[in-house]
This record gives C-alpha cells, structure tokens and sequence, in this order.
C-alpha cells in the first residue's frame, strides 16, 4: 500500500539518490506541487535539503522580492512622485519572495537562520555553514554577475537542482548571460525603495535585463534548451524526487556550457528589427582595446577554459575575421565596451583595425565596467558617428 504522504526522510534518500552529498552547496528550484502529498508541506522539502548536504553544506535559493510596483514605472524607469511613499521600501530581513517563484524561496527565507542578500531583484536566501559569505556584499548594480551569490555558487563549486521545476527557470543561467560575450545585451534601469536608519532611500539600479532573453533573437524559454543541451551531452543527472522529475547539475560546468553555448548561438544582429543599435565602423584596435572591463590574456573566466577559448577564437578570426563587431557603448566620461575575448584575439594577430557597433550612451550612465574617456579617443568617436550617420550631439549634453 502507498503511503499517503512524503515525509522528510523520504526525500532525503531521493535526493541523495540523484547526488547530492554532505558539504555541498546547493541552489535549488522547486515547483512543490509536482513532488506529492508533504508531511509538514515546503518545509519537508527544505528540511530534506539541508540533511542531504550535512554537515557543512548550504542550501540556496533565488527569492526576487514581492515588490510589484512594475507598471508605476515610467520608460526611465523612475516611479513616479505620487507613488512613492505607497510602495513599500526593500528590507531583506523582511520582505516578501516573489510569489511567482514558488513556496520554496519564501519558506527557506523564513527558516530559522537563514539569511538574505541584499540587492532586491536578484537576491538569494541560504542556510547553513556559508550562508553568511554567500549572502553578503551583493551588489546593487549588475546583481547577477561579479559578486553576486550566482557567481559565488561558482565559485564554491555548488550545485544547483530542479526539484519538477521547468528547465528554463534556472537562474544561474543568467549568471552566465552577464559572463557571455553577446553585442547588444538589453539594459535596464530602475528605481527601488531601500530601508535605511535615515528612511526610505531610492536607488538608480542598472542591470542585464531578466525578464527576457539577454540579447534578441534567442527564444523566450532558451534556458531550457541549453539544459537539455547539456543533459544530453551526459553531464548531470536525471531522477525524482517524490514525483517530481528532477535534474541536478553542477554550477561551473552547466555555467561554462551556457556560455560557450550562447555565444555559439547568438544571433547576428542585435536589435529587434534587424538593424544595429548604433553604426558599424571600424577604429584603431588600440583605440578600442583600452575601454575593455579585463584583459583576457592576464584575468580569465572562472567558468570558461580562456587559453582554449581564445586560441579557438584566435584561429576563427584568423580565417574568417570579426563576423560579429564589438560593441562600444561610449559618452563624455565613460567607454563601455562589450567583446574582450574578440578584442584580445585581435591583439594576438595583430590587426590594425577591428569592427565595432559604435553607440551613444546616455550622459549619466556609468557601469561598473566602464573605463575613463580620454578627450582624444572621444574625438575620434564623434567623428566616426557623425561620418557614418549616427547623427552625434556631443557626449555629455542633454
């Protein structure tokens, strides 16, 4: 006869089954409802988790927040004077998951102990032995990326499970979208109310666009086919938990997979309507190779093998050139350029010149990986806009 519940100890011995093991850390996902029948319902599942990797381990889960202010925004972004002291600010001890994630996160937040990051959109609670590291220093800006607990789930080695979950809700794939080398990934900005000891303060936040694919052209639910991508190249595991169909992965290798996978598939064009979003010229390789974030032949990716991948790239471009320009987004003080892998192999073979997607930034943006303008370069920049009808006012000016 069947039991009529899962217990605690039920889901353990499953997700012991699929690999998990004492000391790991874990980001997990989970559409409970697909699991069965819980004894003691969510906190089963947590439970379950927690002495699956213990002792030692951590459990980590992507909570958002429950904020709901979306639509007062206007195309900048900022909400408007009316409103604001209507929306409540963002307290991370406090504060709601995202209902649309699930029961989990919110369940996990409120687990005695537990901790919370502090970037509201993309934060994440933990529990257990690291949940402190993992969940301190976020940044506000480009939460998904350097510094975030993503990229320290790298880091850490960690891994992450779907617990009957769809593929293409997991998060740790947008980790990888900030690490991948794509022309045109959407920005956004936005306001968000954060609680401090002098009241409610409201922050400018700019990050990688979530809400859908990072650059155009991808499918609304791709993160799925990279998982399965990646399934079938017969790395991670497949099982259930309960009912559940289940899948869990190691974070480092599914992420350096989703990168390389990205970049393989990005589309050739940026922007919705076929077009580029700025004008296509080429400059000075050493023009260009001063505004990059890193230097690819000095700092690699924790997630990709960058000697491989620059010699593959090298060789690529050595055939058949830049297919894809690089993308230099520039104003008055700052240059922001997206494609260093590109640009490193350009200096490898010593090219001259190298194609870029020359775009006009906003005067008061500035992104974390952004490079100081010299008044020289910004010369150069306006003339190539206004030569090649980009149609150019003077960075800086409104």
């Amino acid at each position: 006869m069947q039991a009529p519940f899962l217990t605690r100890a039920d889901l353990r011995a499953d997700l012991e089954g699929l690999g998990l093991r004492p000391g790991d850390v874990v980001l997990a996902h989970g559409a409970l409802s697909r699991v069965g029948r819980l004894l003691n319902g969510p906190d089963a599942v947590i439970g379950a988790l927690l002495d699956a990797v213990s002792p030692g381990g951590t459990v980590l889960a992507y909570t958002d927040w429950d904020a709901r202010y979306d639509e007062l925004t206007d195309d900048g972004g900022r909400v408007p004077d009316r409103w604001r002291p209507h929306v409540p600010p963002f307290v991370a001890e406090a504060s709601r998951a995202a209902r649309d994630n699930g029961a989990l996160p919110e369940f996990l937040r409120t687990w005695p102990g537990a901790r919370r990051s502090g970037n509201p959109g993309a934060s994440v609670a933990a529990l257990g032995a690291r949940a402190e590291w993992f969940t301190a220093d976020h940044p506000l800006d480009y939460g998904y990326g350097r510094g975030s607990p993503l990229a320290k789930l790298v880091e850490a080695g960690g891994k992450v499970v779907m617990i009957g979950a769809p593929l293409d809700t997991m998060t740790l794939l947008h980790h990888a979208e900030h690490l991948a080398d794509l022309p045109g990934k959407r920005v956004i900005r936005y306001e968000v109310p954060l609680a401090t000891g002098d009241g409610v303060e409201w922050r400018t936040v700019e990050e990688f666009d979530t809400a859908e694919p990072v650059v155009a052209g991808f499918a609304d639910d791709y993160f799925a086919t990279v998982v399965e991508a990646f399934l079938a190249s017969g790395r991670g595991a497949r099982g259930r938990i309960g009912a559940a169909e289940s899948v869990l992965v190691d974070a480092t290798e599914i992420c350096s997979f989703a990168v390389r996978w990205m970049e393989r598939h990005r589309p050739a064009r940026p922007a919705d309507d076929g077009n580029p979003e700025g004008v296509v010229v080429r400059l000075p390789t050493s023009l260009v190779a001063r505004y990059r974030a890193v230097d690819r032949e000095i700092i690699g990716s924790p997630v990709v093998d960058t000697p491989a991948h620059l010699d593959a790239l090298t060789a690529s471009v050595r055939e058949h050139g830049i297919r894809v320009p690089l993308r230099l987004g520039f104003n008055a003080g700052f240059g922001f350029l997206d494609g260093n892998h590109r640009i490193a192999a350009a200096l490898r073979l010593g090219l001259a010149d190298v194609p870029v997607e020359l775009v006009e930034e906003p005067a008061d943006l500035r992104k974390y990986h952004g490079r100081a303008m010299r008044a020289d370069d910004l010369a150069v920049l306006v003339a190539a806009l206004e030569q090649n009808g980009g149609g150019a006012t003077r960075p800086g000016r409104r």
